[in-house]
């Protein structure tokens, strides 16, 4: 069955852009070059690396706030930053897509006679694109583990954790999430694999290396002085179709 374009989210760095956006296209290409000799039989190509380009567009609002749409568009051009596209959101476990240093190359603000909008382009770099699944989208008030995730199967080659904090009651001094996972959902017998240091709005890319279980959780060890953080993260793991 298919899916409202709607049920779409888009982040970058720690701010969340979906309430001011109405479109949005990911485009994954590799490129194929010729690699056909004299005297071969039969044309010859070589694939090229992956690169990932990312459109989006929305609705401008003049805000004086560094975070509003029209500031974060302006500040990622010529400059790198973390994005996550998701799609299917009323899935918890969704398909995300995550350019962890994307390159903004442009941005466009349209006015005339019907609402003013605004977009910008992106395109992957050094590290490429990578697919994952959203593990967790909300906010929480408290230590203690968050609801957990299945990921359909486990992992044997690490992965990579990509927290996009985009809102607190106070700034945090040093909140702290750990990520960990487990071949059961009870999480009985519960593995750690990384902790993440809280202190800003941001993403946070935690490299994990080993076995991921199945299953996959975040658990609140401090809140930092705050009394509420809010929070999407995505889990991608290496060599897993997910």
């Amino acid at each position: 069955m298919a899916s409202s374009g709607h049920l779409t989210e888009l982040f970058i760095d720690g701010v969340r852009l979906s309430t001011h956006s109405f479109s949005l296209d990911l485009s994954i290409d590799t490129p194929q070059e010729d690699a056909t000799t004299f005297q071969a039989a039969a044309a010859s190509t070589v694939s090229m690396l992956n690169a990932a380009t990312l459109e989006q567009n929305g609705y401008l609002t003049p805000s004086a706030s560094p975070r509003s749409l029209e500031a974060k568009l302006y500040a990622s051009v010529a400059a790198n930053g973390v994005i996550a596209a998701l799609f299917g959101t009323n899935v918890d476990v969704c398909p995300a897509y995550v350019l962890p240093d994307a390159d903004g190359s442009n941005i466009k603000i349209g006015a005339g006679q019907k609402l003013m909008t605004i977009g910008g382009k992106w395109g992957s770099g050094d590290l490429g694109i990578r697919r994952g699944k959203r593990i967790y989208q909300n906010s929480f008030t408290t230590t203690a583990p968050l609801p957990g995730a299945d990921m359909g199967s486990a992992g044997s080659a690490g992965g990579w954790l990509h927290l996009f904090v985009y809102a607190f009651s106070v700034s945090p001094t040093n909140a702290q999430i750990k990520i960990q996972s487990d071949s059961a959902g009870n999480f009985a017998t519960a593995v750690d694999h990384a902790t993440i240091n809280i202190n800003d709005l941001k993403a946070y890319s935690v490299p994990l290396t080993g076995v991921i279980g199945r299953y996959v959780r975040l658990n609140v060890l401090s809140m930092g002085g705050s009394s509420s953080l809010t929070a999407m993260a995505i889990l991608c793991l290496n060599g897993v179709t997910m």
